[in-house]
């Protein structure tokens, strides 16, 4: 058990450098290509992998051309956020 913790320990670090290093550098999307890779290695990867990816989702509209492709995914991730936040909290927002 303390063997597969010290690997997830790594494998966190691995994934956060991934994503430090492209928002840094600004690169191309071929680092969060590379993390999606990683969540298809395993079911223990993906566990780890998952949270890193969604982490910063509009990163990969930011280095992408603009177009209504783009633009219609782009809303599509919005909506999708905006139907996981919990009933109670959207009422809530409506009275403020």
């Amino acid at each position: 058990m303390a063997a597969k913790h010290l690997i997830s320990e790594c494998l966190e670090k691995i994934f956060s450098n991934l994503l430090d290093n492209n928002n840094r550098n600004h690169k191309s999307t071929k680092d969060i290509h590379s993390l999606h890779s990683c969540t298809l290695v395993s079911r223990h990867w993906c566990r780890i992998s998952t949270p890193f990816l969604y982490s910063y989702p509009f990163h990969y509209f930011y280095h992408r051309n603009s177009n209504n492709s783009n633009k219609s995914s782009y809303f599509k991730l919005i909506r999708t956020l905006l139907g996981c936040i919990p009933k109670s909290i959207k009422i809530y927002s409506k009275t403020l």
